[in-house]
C-alpha cells in the first residue's frame, strides 16, 4: 500500500507525525478525536495533541493544534470526558457553560506526571490546572524517571456513593497503578497490578451474550482482562478482579503469568485502542462501545 493513497474511512494528518488517538469523546454533535502530533516532523518527537471532529465517524474536519507543549514537558497520550456542573464546586469554577470538556494527559518531562485540563470551547483550546498536577511519585518511586502515563479515568462503585479511579501504565516494568480520588481532583494510590508492557490501558463496558455486565480493560488494543473494578472496605482502595468460571479473583498480588491477560488483536498494525466516551442520548453509538485504534505501520488513525 502507497502511504500517498488516502485511506478510506481512515482519518490521517495533512502534515508532520500522527500516532495514539487521546481523549476521544463525543459532544454536542461531534465525534472528537485527539492525537499524538508532531506537526513538523514526519518521525516521532515533540509530542502535541492533534484534533480532528466528525458528526458520524466518516467524514472528518482536522482542526488546528489544541494541546502545546510546556516548560515542564512534551503533551503525550490521556482521555477525556464530559462534565456537566454540579459534579464539583471547584470544577463548576472553570465552566461558563452547563457543561464542557475535561482531560488527563501525561507530561513527559523530568518525570511522567499527569495533567488535568479543562475545555469550554468544544476542545479548541485548553487550560492546564497546574494546582492539581498529579505528580509521579504518587506511585511510590521518587528517585527515578519510569514510564508512569496513559492516563484514563472512570468511576467506581461503592457502599455510600462512587469513586473516581485513573488507570496509568509503566510499560518497562510490567505495572499498572490504580489511583483514586473523591473529587477528580486530589487523588492517591489505590492499588495495583502486573501484567506483561501494559500501554494505553483501555476501560470498556461490555454486556455479555447472557446479560451479565463486566469490565474490559485493554492493553494497547492488543490484550485484555474481563472483571470488574471493585472496592476494598477494609483498605480502603479499589482495585481490579478479573472474572473466571469460578467467580472473581483479585489480582493486586498475582505474577504476570497468573494473571494471564489472552490476546484480542492478532494482526501486525493496530495499535493503542481507545474507546469513545458518550453519555449522550443523541449519539446513535449511545450505549456502544465505539474505538479508534493507531495503525501502527503507517501510522495513520483507524
Amino acid at each position: 500500500m502507497n502511504y500517498r493513497t488516502p485511506l478510506k474511512h481512515h482519518f490521517s494528518t495533512k502534515k508532520g507525525w500522527i500516532n495514539d488517538p487521546n481523549g476521544l469523546v463525543y459532544f454536542n454533535g461531534y465525534y472528537h478525536l485527539f492525537f499524538q502530533h508532531h506537526p513538523y516532523n514526519q518521525y516521532w518527537g515533540d509530542m502535541y495533541w492533534g484534533h480532528a471532529r466528525s458528526k458520524d465517524l466518516v467524514h472528518w474536519e482536522q482542526l488546528p493544534i489544541c494541546v502545546f507543549p510546556d516548560e515542564n514537558g512534551y503533551a503525550w497520550s490521556g482521555s477525556a470526558r464530559v462534565y456537566h456542573k454540579g459534579e464539583n464546586p471547584e470544577i463548576d469554577k472553570w465552566f461558563k457553560n452547563d457543561s464542557g470538556l475535561i482531560a488527563f494527559y501525561t507530561r513527559d518531562g523530568g518525570r511522567q506526571d499527569q495533567v488535568i485540563m479543562s475545555s469550554d470551547d468544544e476542545g479548541m483550546s485548553w487550560t492546564k490546572h497546574e494546582e492539581y498536577v498529579i505528580p509521579q511519585g504518587i506511585v511510590g518511586i521518587h528517585d527515578r524517571k519510569i514510564s508512569c502515563r496513559d492516563p484514563k479515568v472512570f468511576q467506581v462503585e461503592r457502599a455510600g456513593g462512587k469513586i473516581w479511579g485513573m488507570v496509568i501504565a509503566n510499560m518497562e516494568d510490567n505495572q499498572v497503578y490504580l489511583l483514586q480520588s473523591e473529587d477528580m481532583l486530589h487523588w492517591e494510590y489505590a492499588s495495583g497490578f502486573t501484567v506483561f508492557r501494559p500501554e494505553c490501558v483501555d476501560v470498556v463496558y461490555l454486556t455479555a451474550d447472557d446479560n451479565t455486565s463486566h469490565t474490559v480493560l485493554t492493553f494497547e488494543g492488543r490484550e485484555y482482562l474481563v472483571g470488574e473494578f471493585k472496592y476494598d472496605e477494609v483498605n480502603k482502595e479499589i482495585y481490579f478482579e478479573k472474572y473466571n468460571k469460578n467467580g472473581g479473583i483479585d489480582i493486586r498480588n498475582l505474577t504476570i503469568e497468573q494473571v494471564g491477560a489472552p490476546k484480542m488483536d492478532f494482526g501486525p498494525d493496530s495499535y493503542a485502542t481507545q474507546s469513545f466516551y458518550i453519555d449522550d442520548e443523541a449519539s446513535k453509538y449511545y450505549g456502544k462501545t465505539i474505538s479508534i485504534s493507531c495503525l501502527y505501520l503507517f501510522f495513520h488513525i483507524v
